[in-house]
């Protein structure tokens, strides 16, 4: 069995919806059975500045999160983007995996975020 990976690196910004159409544009090009990796924080970009996850939109990126996991299992594909997510109220780094079924896996740091 060949498995094709795409390794997408593209400018991540701080904004989710902008992140959002470049992954998107990516996912443009993977066929089905494809691994897609996508970069550390390209879904919610990343910042160590100072109040950066106090401007994060929470229902902005679980809506993309979920966009991108049904376009994983419409495509058929395996795709790990990186977003921050708030847990128990400490926000996190973490590597989100979607599968070709529509299961999610999530890998995050040892270390918080901030």
């Amino acid at each position: 069995m060949l498995i094709q990976a795409i390794i997408a690196q593209f400018p991540v910004s701080r904004e989710i919806p902008e992140n959002l159409a470049a992954i998107q544009a990516v996912l443009a090009q993977a066929r089905q059975g494809d691994l897609v990796l996508l970069p550390e924080g390209g879904l919610s970009g990343y910042s160590d500045e100072p109040g950066f996850f106090n401007r994060l939109d929470e229902a902005a990126l679980h809506s993309a999160l979920e966009q991108l996991r049904l376009e994983a299992k419409q495509r058929a594909i395996h795709l790990w983007v990186g977003a921050c997510y708030r847990k128990q109220g400490c926000w996190y780094n973490a590597a989100w995996g979607f599968t070709p079924d529509g299961g999610t896996l999530r890998y995050h740091k040892i270390n918080l975020a901030i």
